[in-house]
């Protein structure tokens, strides 16, 4: 048997907005394991390609199957939370939103900041865990902590002859045997059916600010935003608009850490990248709430969405 998940991608962030996104249906004749044990059972059996399913936000990103579908939404939930260890482990598919809001009663965040791509891919549903570490799913803050493959402290996963298979631990400090969770994650399927995965997580800023350079061509905005990278500023995030929501192309710096350092951040932006001592330039103190009003007042794209990855 061919492996089974040539399969269409999953993945993206769960947290739907106001008035926002229908759940994916399921199709009728879906399998839907609901332990990892049946679902080797599916696979041993199988005798055609079949498609994964996890929440169905990017199904047709990747190479999508044509073939039978196999949601992983009965392994579902967060089976370890140890917030001063920095470590979470839940099944493949337990909804992002869910694990977003656990990590936040907390303080804490998945430091890849995995994006939501569903308003690009004009797709409902909300997305899993499973699908994102399938996808090897990241957002801007991956210039500053790394991918999501990057987190992942281990994961099990199935075959597509049904063997189940371990790979890592929960724990930073595991180095034994060859790194098979970083070769699944972003393999969207192609290895097997991820049923678990163990992923260190970090505290969450303090503060952000959003520091805005206007009327920098594409060279000379790609000259900022490589010199802020490069500095000790914590810049967590940079794009580039060519027409952005002011007059103009836009620039943007995201700079995180504690609330008192960032106003003498901003003091200091010509430091942090020499364009900016020739541009003019503005903040946006706290990038949800500002970008927010922002948004309403003047109908266009909010600001934080070029930053999120949404």
């Amino acid at each position: 048997m061919s492996p089974p998940a040539g399969a269409a991608g999953v993945g993206g962030r769960d947290a739907a907005p106001a008035g926002g996104h229908p759940p994916a249906p399921e199709a009728p004749d879906a399998l839907r394991p609901g332990s990892e044990a049946e679902l080797a059972e599916i696979l041993k059996g199988a005798n055609a390609p079949l498609r994964i399913l996890g929440g169905g936000t990017c199904a047709a990103v990747g190479n999508p199957v044509a073939g039978r579908p196999l949601s992983v939404a009965g392994l579902a939930g967060i089976t370890l939370y140890e917030p001063g260890a920095l470590t979470l482990v839940a099944r493949a598919g337990t909804p992002l939103a869910e694990i977003e809001a656990t990590l936040a009663a907390e303080g804490q965040m998945l430091a890849f900041e995995p994006p939501d791509w569903r308003r690009l891919m004009g797709s409902g549903g909300a997305a899993t865990i499973g699908g994102t570490v399938a996808m090897n799913r990241s957002g801007p803050r991956r210039v500053a902590a790394g991918a999501a493959r990057d987190m992942l402290l281990g994961l099990r996963f199935v075959t597509g002859t049904g063997s189940i298979v371990k790979s890592g631990g929960r724990v930073m400090k595991n180095v034994t045997g060859y790194d098979l969770a970083r070769l699944v994650a972003g393999s969207h399927g192609t290895l097997g059916v991820i049923t678990e995965v163990a992923l260190k997580v970090l505290p969450r800023p303090e503060a952000a600010a959003t520091l805005v350079l206007h009327g920098l061509d594409d060279a000379r905005a790609v000259a900022a935003m490589t010199a802020a990278l490069a500095t000790p500023w914590e810049v967590s995030g940079a794009a580039h608009l060519p027409q952005g929501p002011w007059d103009g192309p836009a620039t943007l710096l995201r700079l995180e850490g504690r609330a008192a350092a960032l106003a003498g951040r901003r003091e200091s932006s010509p430091a942090i990248s020499p364009p900016m001592a020739r541009s003019p330039s503005s903040t946006i103190p706290t990038a949800s709430r500002r970008c927010g009003r922002m948004s309403r007042r003047r109908g266009r794209w909010p600001i934080a969405r070029a930053m999120s990855g949404g």
